[in-house]
């Protein structure tokens, strides 16, 4: 079921009742639009993440062999930078909001549940995901960092390693930050929106 009709005629031929009957015509086909809008939107901006990952793990490779690292520190660091980058962005794309992940099936009320539910739950997913690969990203480096500045004094490579760290933990927070904004202003709305629907009638 892709079109908005055929999603209202289905739930239309649900509504044994006059409550069923009202259920229905309280969900307008402007937040089933929205909902797709919503998904493209999404969509365009992890397309946009993707390339700027993917990129900088170009740049990790071409450390790699114009540096010709070869230290056990270094191949650990970047081998967990590049892997740890590769499986967050494949677990990133899993668990996006997907439309085709709803039940169309299910009754209307049901249906909103679900929606909501996947909407918020990513939500909860992505700061575990994100909390991981920080975590990865930091080891990493800092294996990278051993052999990088191996030939400092031991004040100069401490300054570089807390720097480093700290700089990503900012990161992290900042991350966070704008994931919760770009929350409130694609899902929150629509979130709301179907809330009202449910309790209209």
């Amino acid at each position: 079921m892709d079109s908005i009709l055929e999603i209202k005629s289905f739930w239309k031929k649900q509504a044994g009742n006059s409550f069923a009957s009202a259920e229905l015509n309280s969900f307008p086909d402007s937040v089933m639009n929205k909902i797709r809008k919503t998904e493209r939107k999404v969509f365009i901006l992890n397309v946009r993440k993707t390339i700027a990952v993917t990129i900088l793990l170009s740049g990790f490779v071409w450390m790699f062999i114009y540096e010709h690292i070869q230290s056990l520190y270094s191949i650990l660091g970047l081998s967990l930078i590049i892997l740890s980058t590769l499986i967050t962005m494949i677990v990133y794309w899993k668990m996006q909001f997907n439309i085709s992940k709803l039940n169309f099936n299910l009754p209307q009320n049901e249906f909103i549940d679900k929606a909501i539910l996947q909407m918020t739950k990513q939500k909860q997913q992505f700061v575990k995901l994100f909390s991981i690969f920080v975590i990865m990203l930091i080891i990493g480096i800092n294996l990278l960092y051993i052999d990088l500045i191996g030939n400092e004094e031991f004040q100069i490579r401490l300054l570089y390693h807390l720097g480093i760290s700290f700089f990503l933990l900012l990161t992290f927070f900042l991350g966070l930050r704008i994931r919760i904004l770009i929350f409130k202003k694609e899902f929150q709305p629509l979130i709301d929106e179907m809330n009202k629907i449910k309790s209209s009638f």
